[in-house]
């Protein structure tokens, strides 16, 4: 599992020292705390702006904005209908695969809070570019997603590569994370975040695979770049009453937007978040992928944080125990393997639009 000092006897003393320094954050789990009046933000004990609360992501507005005469998903085989939460309109890869075919880490129905969705008034998360939709990919990396396009052809996207392990499936299926950005999008559960404040420190813990980010505010310079982490490095500030946190040094082996599939960690990325309490119910939260290694331009999205749509606390997640999915995948992928995949098959198909 994934933790900014993983095995640390110091990250377990700095989140009860965030915790202890929060006097507030029992009350706001429920509620956001009290409302605002007029412009002036709630503030903690030491004057920062106050986020802490428990804060829920989960939307109906898709990902991307559909191109013109572009027609959502209607069958399972091309994803769920269009406005179900995290859905992304008919992405598909290099080969013209929808890319939310037959992924085998799916729950079942049940586990599924789609009644706590909100609508946001927008088209798509994606607020930058203009159109709604992921910027192009540079020539290298058009190059990099083809060539991962083809040795997956026909294959569920968070499987192994055929005739490799662990190592090449999906993060999240392996209960490792969910990424960064990606534990913010909507999916279909658990998209549940408690913020905590203390003087210098915020910490941000997502239900989801219970990963907590420890982020300094003290300006400390950032890691060594040969040092990676599965989430990066984050260092924050504050802007006005707007938190800003960077981000650098992503593990190479992160898949931070999972149902794209379009974003890797390269030494170059960097991710800019920004967290902006408007009301006593609403974060306006939003991020920027910058990454020329990756993309013909930096783009940026907008998620709403609400709490009237939250739990008053946050459940354990179990994902090692009882993982049987992991089992189950590498069986029948060593079962694939030996009847041959289609991939050679597939990979003959004439390229479609990457997105």
């Amino acid at each position: 599992m994934r933790l900014v000092f993983r095995g640390s006897i110091a990250a377990v003393g700095i989140v009860i020292a965030v915790l202890t320094l929060s006097p507030r954050v029992g009350a706001q789990q429920g509620n956001g705390g009290a409302a605002q009046s007029g412009s002036q933000a709630l503030r903690t004990p030491w004057g920062d702006p106050d986020l802490q609360g428990i804060w829920n992501t989960q939307t109906r507005t898709p990902f991307q904005k559909l191109r013109p005469g572009e027609k959502p998903p209607e069958n399972e085989e091309e994803g769920p209908p269009l406005g179900a939460p995290g859905n992304t309109p008919v992405i598909r890869d290099t080969l013209g695969q929808p890319t939310y075919h037959r992924q085998t880490g799916n729950g079942p129905e049940h586990w599924y809070e789609f009644g706590q969705a909100v609508e946001t008034g927008r088209e798509s998360l994606v607020i930058d570019p203009p159109d709604g939709r992921i910027p192009p990919f540079t020539p290298e990396a058009e190059q990099k997603r083809k060539a991962f396009d083809v040795s997956m052809a026909g294959i569920p996207k968070d499987e192994p590569r055929p005739g490799e392990w662990l190592e090449t499936a999906d993060p999240w299926m392996r209960c490792i994370t969910r990424g960064l950005p990606g534990m913010f999008h909507p999916t279909g559960y658990n998209l549940n975040f408690m913020i905590t404040q203390g003087p210098g420190w915020v910490a941000i813990l997502s239900e989801m695979i219970h990963e907590t980010r420890i982020i300094p505010l003290d300006g400390r310079p950032a890691l060594p770049s040969n040092v990676r982490q599965w989430l990066g490095d984050s260092r924050g500030r504050w802007e006005g009453d707007t938190l800003v946190v960077e981000t650098t040094n992503i593990d190479r082996r992160l898949h931070g937007l999972w149902q794209e599939r379009d974003w890797y960690g390269t030494p170059n990325a960097k991710i800019t978040e920004r967290f902006r309490r408007v009301d006593a119910n609403t974060i306006d939260f939003r991020y920027t992928i910058d990454d020329p290694t990756q993309y013909t331009r930096p783009w940026t999205v907008a998620i709403p944080m609400r709490t009237n749509n939250a739990p008053d606390r946050i459940m354990e997640y179990a994902c090692h125990e009882g993982n049987h999915s992991i089992a189950n995948v590498l069986s029948g992928a060593r079962s694939r393997d030996k009847k041959g995949t289609p991939a050679k098959k597939a990979a003959t198909t004439k390229t479609a639009g990457t997105r």
